[in-house]
């Protein structure tokens, strides 16, 4: 024990305090100036220890990495909608929705579409284009039969 009587735990939490109290009396430090323009060096002097003396690696020895700082990215455009189709078919499926409000979500829409396809034999995107408008005719014709419409 100290002579005050304090236990460390004690003694720290007081420094502690103390040392907050501090930190909220001091004036917040003034934000720098931007730096001003310095205005180029004149071209060295050709002697056999410039190039040492302007930091260039001695002869046999790689170049130091340079980071050299370009534009900024441009932040990449967001996609018009949440499923990666193109827009005709995008416009027919708002269409759609609006007509018959089949979907709460985009999402929902998305995952029907990737259960369809799953549904489909693989390589069946690959059909040519008659085949591809038998397929949809048949799945018509099914959906026709059993009452959907």
């Amino acid at each position: 024990m100290n002579p005050k009587g304090k236990t460390a735990a004690e003694e720290q939490i007081e420094l502690l305090r103390r040392m907050k109290e501090a930190r909220l009396k001091r004036k917040a430090a003034p934000v720098p100036a931007a730096p001003k323009a310095v205005a180029p060096l004149p071209p060295p002097a050709l002697s056999p220890v410039a190039p040492l003396a302007q930091g260039a690696p001695p002869a046999g020895e790689a170049a130091a990495f340079e980071l050299a700082e370009g534009p900024a990215p441009k932040p990449r455009a967001k996609a018009a909608h949440g499923l990666p189709v193109g827009r005709e078919t995008w416009r027919r499926l708002r269409e759609r929705q609006r007509a018959t409000h089949e979907f709460k979500r985009r999402r929902d829409m998305g995952e029907w579409a990737a259960e369809l396809v799953l549904a489909l034999p693989p390589h069946a995107h690959a059909l040519n284009d008659d085949a591809r408008a038998e397929l949809f005719r048949r799945m018509r014709e099914w959906c026709l039969a059993r009452g959907l419409r």
